[in-house]
């Protein structure tokens, strides 16, 4: 898990491919998702609030969380 700033988030926009993400990964950040997300999902990535991390760990071990992976 590393800290995740905004130009990294625009830069694994243009520089991944769906058909490349084999396995979800996890990314801390200051200031993204908003404060009213648990975290946000993008290009294989599950960017979450540094603060929030144990309730992201607790929800990605739940039925619901595996669900949330699939999805991406």
């Amino acid at each position: 898990m590393e800290n995740l700033g905004l130009l990294k988030l625009i830069k694994l926009l243009f520089n991944s491919k769906p058909s490349e993400c084999k396995q979800i990964e996890l990314l801390s950040s200051k200031y993204l998702p908003f404060k009213n997300f648990k975290f946000m999902m993008w290009c294989g990535k599950i960017i979450y609030r540094k603060d929030k991390e144990n309730i992201v760990l607790r929800y990605l071990n739940t039925f619901y969380g595996e669900k949330s992976k699939r999805h991406e």
